[in-house]
């Protein structure tokens, strides 16, 4: 049996394509205390197939032009440690022409 300390809880919330992948605006996940923003997404994958290569690449890192912003802060990559509560919000750029 998992303690509370052996996990995290946190929120995932998507924009453009990617909310519609998923089919609402945020996911909330419990995740062991170790996850990674990479291990947040293949969670919710498992749930979300439509969501599988949306966001991370075939070697597991994000996307070329995704943005991941981690309690509103740019998070690099998918080997991003999370902590119990953190928001993170996925969006794509927009290009205008």
């Amino acid at each position: 049996m998992t303690t509370p300390s052996e996990t995290l809880t946190v929120e995932l919330t998507f924009y453009a394509t990617f909310r519609e992948a998923v089919g609402r605006k945020s996911l909330t996940r419990e995740l062991p205390a170790s996850a990674t923003l990479g291990d947040a997404l293949a969670d919710a994958a498992e749930e979300y197939p439509d969501l599988d290569g949306e966001i991370l690449d075939e070697s597991g890192e994000l996307r070329h032009g995704v943005r991941a912003l981690k309690n509103g802060r740019e998070s690099a990559d998918a080997d991003t440690r999370l902590e119990d509560g953190d928001e993170v919000s996925f969006v794509t750029p927009i290009h205008g022409g």
